[in-house]
């Protein structure tokens, strides 16, 4: 609500200054895919008498009255990170300077995420054999996210792969998710793909998922709410896996086709299982494809680069 909303931003402001008071902060730097609270950014610095940056998630709305209010609650800070070149678009069509925006991505701890990981402890504990394909989903429920098209894509998959498991690391509990009467769970059933799919709940050991899998999927609709693109899929890459992700969003500027990893259309059933069945078949080109992936986040999205440019 409106009133939340206020309440929050006056109480966080008045945190901000109080925690000035100790320690004396030298820049504020807000966080966030909602451009609306680039207003406590430019309002905390303006209170401190620091500059202001306000680091922005995702592609901003440009059309109607949006345009003006998403203006006016990043133009008056004195600098925007954009986690993509698609983001940083959106920012210029709304009328923020070039001179203000600067495209830095999150960093990418690689020292936990990296190709040396081993996944064998995860196959042993789901009793999957070493030759059976693993593919791996991270993400929510949502119909957004894709995974009912990723679903319909693995029926036609086990055609030909018949033991091929897909691990499910979603944002909700097991216990629940079992529970629960969900939409993706009858559908699941309804294809006779139970003894396929795998649902892990919330995971704390996603390092060691990622590297148990084969193939990594971001099969998203669209890229909206917390990032222009999965920060999972540069930990997966990171692993050393081919992916597969749709071409939405920042996804592009991550993956080079057939390089490292593979792009299709969203919401493209066919086209989604044929490039899982490829990389599958393929195993020489899609190991080829890991190590690209793996070699191009340490050179763009490792920690120390990234703290470099923040920096």
């Amino acid at each position: 609500s409106l009133r939340y909303g206020l309440e929050f931003m006056l109480k966080a402001l008045y945190k901000i200054k109080k925690l000035h008071v100790a320690d004396k902060f030298d820049i504020i730097n807000g966080h966030s895919g909602y451009p609306v609270l680039g207003l406590i950014s430019w309002i905390g610095g303006k209170i401190l008498g620091v500059p202001s940056i306000h680091t922005l998630y995702c592609p901003l709305q440009t059309s109607g009255y949006m345009r003006l209010l998403n203006r006016f609650y990043l133009s008056s800070c004195d600098m925007i990170i954009s986690l993509s070149n698609n983001t940083k678009l959106s920012l210029k069509e709304v009328g923020i300077p070039s001179r203000k925006i600067n495209v830095i991505c999150p960093p990418i701890d690689t020292s936990v995420f990296n190709p040396s990981v081993c996944g064998e402890g995860i196959r042993k504990n789901l009793n999957i054999g070493s030759i059976y394909p693993i593919l791996l989903y991270v993400g929510d429920l949502t119909k957004t996210r894709g995974l009912h098209i990723l679903i319909d894509a693995l029926s036609g998959v086990i055609e030909q792969f018949p033991n091929t498991k897909l691990l499910l690391a979603a944002n909700i509990p097991l216990e629940k998710y079992k529970r629960g009467q969900f939409g993706i769970k009858e559908k699941i059933s309804s294809l006779g793909l139970d003894d396929n799919v795998i649902p892990l709940g919330i995971v704390d050991n996603m390092p060691q998922i990622m590297a148990a899998s084969d193939i990594f999927i971001s099969p998203y609709l669209s890229i909206e709410g917390i990032a222009d693109y999965p920060i999972s899929l540069l930990e997966a890459m990171a692993c050393g896996k081919p992916t597969i992700a749709t071409s939405v969003g920042g996804i592009p500027e991550i993956i080079k086709h057939k390089i490292n990893g593979v792009l299709v259309e969203p919401n493209n059933i066919p086209e989604l299982k044929d490039a899982i069945l490829y990389l599958l078949e393929n195993k020489n080109e899609a190991r080829l494809m890991g190590d690209n992936a793996a070699k191009y986040v340490a050179e763009n999205y490792s920690t120390d680069v990234v703290v470099q440019s923040i920096e």
